[in-house]
């Protein structure tokens, strides 16, 4: 198995699936949805690349730290 089949952390593999959100096929990283990495479920896992990968997560902890940031909060409260 390669780097591209196996993921390192979980050890689950996915030999030959693409990233399911944008279709590549190279440097392949195992989501796992609930972000538990114990919980190697097929339903909790999803193949994406490395890219996806980064920007999913980017995005959600995006929205987690602005629905934890006072600032933010007192902003919006101000705009309102």
């Amino acid at each position: 198995m390669s780097y591209d089949d196996t993921c390192r952390r979980c050890g689950a593999t996915f030999p030959g699936k693409p990233c399911e959100a944008c279709g590549s096929t190279t440097r392949l990283h195992v989501h796992h949805k609930d972000r538990n990495w114990r919980n190697d479920e097929p339903a909790n896992l999803m193949t994406l690349c490395a890219s996806c990968h980064l920007r999913l997560h980017w995005r959600e902890d995006r929205e987690q730290r602005m629905a934890s940031n006072t600032w933010v909060k007192a902003a919006r409260a101000n705009t309102a």
